[in-house]
């Protein structure tokens, strides 16, 4: 019956419908023990939709373990200057803040232990775009003390003229979106949300795209006119429960920006 199943995505992952390949790159998650469906999502990572594709990422990354992480990476940085793989970054972004799996922390060991330049590639993008969200003081310290060096030789390889790339709409709306979600769904205290908020603005590490900005921008300003104490809250300042509804429509707008 396994062996009818596996048959049966691999057919629908080669589809002319994409809705089909989306759906058979999804449900091969469940099946990757299989050699053909471990191989067939690899490919899938190069497939004509960007939501194939995307899918595809998920599904290595969540239950792949090490080597689906390493296939994706890559591929990454194989593609570094195609702007459609800003959607597979955003979705490893998406599955590190919601710690679904641990992409950070094995592209350091990958680093630590040597892996190809494409790899190294694809890895210093995730460092720039999401580093943050796991400490380097969190790593053992022969790794911490390796990933150092790494960064500092990738930065000092750099011709300075180069243009960094910030990402496309997609991955800015990513790096923003689980911490206001968490907010949003009562998941952060006012006070944690604020600190991460302010931290993902600090450190992002360029000009934001004007569309995203003005959104990023204005939550900034909801935040900044939070007052805890009713007694000292003044015309225009705001309660929990307005900063929430402000986050709410924050998190819309960035998630409808994603979809264009």
């Amino acid at each position: 019956m396994t062996d009818d199943v596996v048959r049966a995505l691999i057919v629908a992952s080669r589809s002319a419908a994409f809705d089909a390949r989306d759906e058979a790159a999804m449900r091969m998650a469940n099946h990757l023990d299989d050699s053909g469906v471990r191989r067939r999502l690899v490919e899938m990572l190069d497939d004509p939709d960007i939501a194939v594709q995307v899918s595809a990422v998920e599904s290595l990354a969540t239950r792949g373990g090490r080597s689906g992480i390493e296939a994706i990476l890559h591929n990454l940085g194989v593609r570094i200057d195609d702007p459609d793989a800003d959607s597979m970054v955003g979705k490893l972004q998406e599955l590190q803040g919601w710690e679904r799996a641990p992409i950070l922390q094995t592209a350091r060991v990958l680093i630590s232990e040597g892996t190809t330049p494409a790899t190294e590639r694809a890895i210093e993008e995730l460092e720039r775009l999401f580093g943050h969200y796991v400490e380097q003081k969190g790593l053992r310290r022969n790794y911490a003390r390796d990933l150092q060096k790494w960064l500092r030789r990738i930065t000092a390889r750099r011709r300075p003229n180069l243009p960094q790339r910030t990402g496309s709409i997609y991955v800015q709306c990513a790096v923003f979106i689980p911490t206001i979600q968490n907010f949003v769904n009562h998941e952060l205290s006012v006070e944690d949300f604020e600190a991460q908020y302010l931290r993902l603005v600090n450190d992002w590490p360029a000009s934001l795209d004007p569309a995203v900005s003005g959104t990023v921008n204005q939550l900034f300003i909801d935040i900044d006119a939070f007052v805890s104490d009713e007694a000292l809250r003044g015309c225009g300042d705001l309660d929990e429960q307005q900063l929430r509804l402000c986050a709410q429509d924050a998190l819309s707008e960035l998630i409808e920006l994603q979809r264009r």
